[in-house]
């Protein structure tokens, strides 16, 4: 416009720009202008409860956990001191949800290790047709569930500044040891969820100078676990783009506003700063039209749309954990049930794993006696036994490159096996329609 030869011409540009700007903006965000639905009212369930579970003969029955809760040591940072006040130290532990049909159980048990945000409801939720946890017990398995201090359903411990070492370090020696103890099996077997198989991979290639309270538990790891599965996450990790420079934003963010924590939930009703937080993530479209289609029906009741919240401030961190069209209505407005507050200063550690494509301590420790190592003699000494890792093939979190990594760390090693997995995403694995499928064949 500039050097346009009169004013009209100018004006007729600038004309034709904003109509071009209003065509972009009506066939992007048209209906993401208006407000998102406020939560369900009720208050989230994040605790592995009653399931319902088809038994061999066809019935189904609802089968009730033994619950359990173990005391765990806080580990290097310790948000556990004497509080103002004269409160108490806070108490640390982690939860198990133990799900078998009877006291005759086939096979090992098996430990369920959920992701960070997440809890024991990723594997065991009555909305879940079938979750992992129905699924292994409607076969004779005896099924731990475990909800680690991170868990969005402890929220005593979930949003403090854990560091992941002290989560690795000190829940997973003690719920390997306790499900040991309590079955009279050598070794347990272990599904390991995103973040809970980066927890696992740091348990198992623990620094070889580490001293703590496990450090006997932690040296016979290799000898105390079965058959592994990791999905998405693993010992070595490729974050998608998007996610690595959400890592560095989460980094930032944390050294501006320090301590502070991010709600996957509104308030309920939301306040005016969560409306306006939550129309900006809702006007960020996702690459699939079936998603802009299921968050902006033209059709419906206020409460299909009640997850739009959470999914996006999830995925503000996380990019796309799951594409919609694969999670069902029940498991949509359940969607509080799977995913609750978080730690900045824990989730900026993400940033470490981002940069070494592994898991890495959060004080970046440059003495590598003191640091994870996955080289070939590390994992060979340490990583014996049994693991098959999937990867989904649209997965917003980790690239499906992972694959491609973790089969060149273990070249030479039969017993691991990486693959990706086509038609699914980060967590529709485990909590979309499709998980059944999934289920029977892997």
């Amino acid at each position: 416009t500039v050097r346009a030869a009169s004013l009209p011409d100018a004006w007729a540009d600038l004309g034709a720009l904003g109509a071009t700007l209003s065509r972009m903006l009506a066939g992007v965000h048209l209906w993401t202008f208006r407000k998102p639905e406020p939560p369900l009212a009720r208050a989230p369930r994040r605790l592995p409860g009653a399931l319902p579970v088809r038994t061999p003969d066809g019935r189904v029955r609802t089968l009730e956990p033994e619950v359990e809760t173990i005391a765990v040591e806080p580990g290097e940072r310790r948000p556990d001191e004497p509080r103002a006040g004269g409160e108490p130290p806070l108490r640390v532990a982690v939860r198990l949800s133990r799900y078998r049909l009877s006291r005759s159980t086939v096979g090992r048990p098996i430990v369920t290790l959920h992701g960070y945000s997440a809890g024991g409801t990723t594997f065991a939720h009555p909305a879940l047709d079938p979750g992992l946890a129905a699924f292994l017990a409607a076969r004779g398995r005896d099924v731990w569930v475990a909800d680690l201090r991170t868990s969005c359903g402890l929220p005593e411990t979930a949003a403090r500044p854990w560091r992941f070492e002290d989560v690795a370090w000190n829940d997973i020696p003690a719920i390997v040891e306790h499900v040991r103890r309590a079955t009279g099996h050598d070794r347990v077997d272990v599904v390991a969820h995103c973040m809970g198989a980066v927890l696992l991979s740091m348990a198992v290639l623990r620094p070889p100078s580490h001293r703590g309270p496990w450090r006997e538990a932690l040296d016979a790891l290799p000898d105390r676990l079965g058959r592994v599965v990791l999905t998405q996450g693993g010992p070595v990790l490729t974050f998608s783009p998007a996610n690595r420079l959400r890592a560095l934003v989460a980094a930032r963010t944390r050294a501006l506003f320090g301590e502070a924590t991010w709600s996957m939930r509104a308030s309920v009703p939301p306040t005016a700063a969560d409306d306006l937080v939550d129309r900006l993530l809702a006007a960020m479209p996702y690459p699939d039209d079936a998603d802009f289609r299921a968050e902006n029906p033209l059709f419906g009741s206020a409460a299909s749309t009640a997850w739009v919240r959470t999914r996006h401030r999830l995925d503000l961190l996380f990019a796309e954990t799951f594409p919609m069209a694969p999670i069902e209505r029940p498991v949509r407005d359940a969607i509080d049930d799977f995913f609750g507050a978080i730690h900045l200063e824990t989730i900026a550690q993400t940033l470490r794993f981002a940069l070494a494509h592994r898991a890495a301590s959060a004080d970046g420790i440059a003495d590598p006696d003191r640091e994870f190592r996955t080289d070939p003699a590390w994992l060979a000494e340490r990583w014996r036994f049994e693991t098959r890792h999937f990867v989904g093939a649209r997965n917003g979190v980790l690239d499906p490159a992972t694959v491609q990594r973790a089969n060149a760390a273990f070249a030479g090693m039969p017993w691991f096996r990486a693959e990706v997995v086509e038609g699914y995403g980060h967590q529709d694995l485990l909590i979309g329609r499709d998980a059944g499928r999934f289920l029977e064949r892997h």
